[in-house]
């Protein structure tokens, strides 16, 4: 039962990703090669093993697939299956965000924040984090609201931050949850 619960949560993302009415086609060899990474990625349906998932997640890249780039920067990123390697992490994000992949924008705001694979930019983070949570994604929205509440990359606004972490929650984030309550502590 899991394993049949994972096939359809990787084919749902997949979906996602795919789905984005940007008029590019999709490439077909980089999608299923992305597929078979996140099988290894995960372990659900294939004993996990990040080494394997690197490897068809470059592959997959390679093919110019914003799920392959994404998760070949993730894989840099956590030295995941190739060295840990925050320029590489940095650039990856970079080709998958281009395309409007969401999370990849999300982490290479995160990059630009932490200073990580390139100079530290809060301003520059904070416009990646607003495009990603304009699309949606639920962490981004989390950490918009923290750039609002901390004044990080844009004047402090307690009610945008607010606002923001309402969005993070109502999707299930939990550190938005917490940052919610901490709120109406003050």
């Amino acid at each position: 039962m899991k394993r049949i619960f994972l096939i359809i949560f990787l084919h749902f993302i997949c979906f996602i990703a795919y789905s984005q009415p940007d008029g590019r086609p999709v490439n077909e060899e980089g999608k299923n090669l992305a597929i078979e990474g996140l099988k290894y990625y995960n372990d659900r349906v294939v004993p996990k093993n990040v080494q394997t998932a690197a490897d068809f997640f470059n592959r997959s890249a390679a093919c110019g697939d914003m799920v392959g780039e994404y998760f070949l920067g993730l894989c840099y990123y956590n030295g995941e299956g190739v060295p840990q390697n925050y320029s590489e992490a940095f650039k990856w994000y970079g080709k998958s965000a281009s395309q409007g992949c969401a999370q990849a924008l999300c982490e290479l705001g995160y990059c630009y924040y932490m200073g990580q694979g390139v100079p530290s930019d809060p301003r520059k983070a904070f416009e990646l984090y607003e495009q990603s949570a304009n699309k949606g994604y639920a962490k981004a929205q989390y950490y918009l609201g923290d750039c609002y509440f901390n004044g990080e990359g844009v004047d402090a606004d307690e009610s945008k931050a607010r606002f923001w972490y309402h969005k993070a929650a109502d999707q299930g984030n939990e550190d938005a949850k917490e940052a919610l309550v901490r709120l109406l502590e003050e």
